[in-house]
C-alpha cells in the first residue's frame, strides 16, 4: 500500500496520506514544514489511526449499503481487518471495539452504553499490559472519546436547535439553498461539538506531555474535518 501510494499521489502530498491511511508517520516527520504546519494547527491528531478513521469507514459502509442488518455484517469483519493493517495500536482497538457494539447491539436486542463499552475496552487493555496506562496515546485516546461521550452531546445539542428553529426540523419544506445551507450548519455544528468535547479531557494532558496547546486548533478543525473524510475515504 505504501508503494502504491507513493506511486499514485504527489510528492507533497503522499507523506500526509500515508499517514492517514495506514498510521505510519515516519515520512510524514521527516517532512518538517508540513509536520510544524499541522502542529501549530492543532491537527496531528488526523494522522494517528484511531477512533476518526474507524467512524469515516463504518460511515462509509453504512452510506453506501443502505440496509442496516447487512451493513452491520459487511462492517464488522472490516474493522478488525483495519485494525491490524493500522498497527493495532491502542487507540485503533478502543475504536474498532466502540464502533463494534454500537453496531452489533441491535442484532442482539441489546442496548448499546458507550461508557461501559469504553471502561470494557480499558479494563481489557490494561489487563493484558497493565503499564498501558503510563501511555500518552492511550490517555488522550480514552480522554478524548470520553470527552465526545460527555460534552459533545451538551454543546451540540443548542446548536442543532438552534438550526432547527431557523430551517425546520426533518421533512421542512425547503428551497435548494436553504438546504444547503441547513446541511452546512448541521455539519459545523456536529464538528465543532465534537471537537469542544474531544479537547475538554485532552487539552490539560497535552499541556502537561508537550508543554503547548494550539488555539486556533478548534477553527481549524471545524474548518477540514469535512475534508479529511473525503481524504481518508478516497484515498
Amino acid at each position: 500500500l505504501k508503494e502504491s501510494a507513493a506511486q499514485v499521489f504527489s510528492e507533497d502530498t503522499v507523506s500526509l496520506m500515508r499517514a492517514l491511511l495506514t498510521g505510519d508517520t515516519a515520512a510524514l516527520y521527516k517532512d518538517t514544514a508540513l509536520y510544524a504546519a499541522m502542529s501549530e494547527a492543532g491537527v496531528l491528531h488526523i494522522v494517528a489511526v484511531s477512533g476518526m478513521n474507524v467512524a469515516f469507514l463504518v460511515g462509509f459502509i453504512l452510506l453506501i449499503i443502505r440496509r442496516k442488518r447487512l451493513a452491520t455484517l459487511v462492517a464488522l469483519p472490516i474493522i478488525w481487518i483495519f485494525v491490524p493493517f493500522s498497527g493495532a495500536t491502542p487507540s485503533v482497538i478502543r475504536a474498532a471495539f466502540m464502533q463494534s457494539t454500537v453496531l452489533a447491539a441491535p442484532i442482539f436486542r441489546r442496548e448499546n452504553d458507550g461508557l461501559t463499552s469504553l471502561s470494557a475496552v480499558l479494563a481489557i487493555l490494561l489487563l493484558i499490559n497493565p503499564s498501558a496506562c503510563a501511555s500518552v496515546s492511550l490517555q488522550l485516546s480514552f480522554s478524548a472519546m470520553l470527552g465526545i461521550m460527555l460534552v459533545a452531546p451538551k454543546v451540540y445539542k443548542p446548536l442543532i436547535l438552534g438550526v432547527r428553529s431557523e430551517y425546520g426540523g426533518k421533512g421542512a419544506r425547503l428551497s435548494f439553498p436553504e438546504k444547503l445551507v441547513k446541511y452546512i450548519l448541521t455539519g459545523a455544528s456536529a464538528a465543532f461539538a465534537t471537537t469542544i468535547g474531544a479537547l475538554v479531557f485532552t487539552t490539560p494532558i497535552s499541556v502537561l506531555y508537550f508543554g503547548y496547546v494550539s488555539l486556533i486548533g478548534l477553527l481549524v478543525n471545524v474548518l477540514m474535518l469535512w475534508a479529511v473524510s473525503v481524504c481518508f475515504i478516497l484515498g
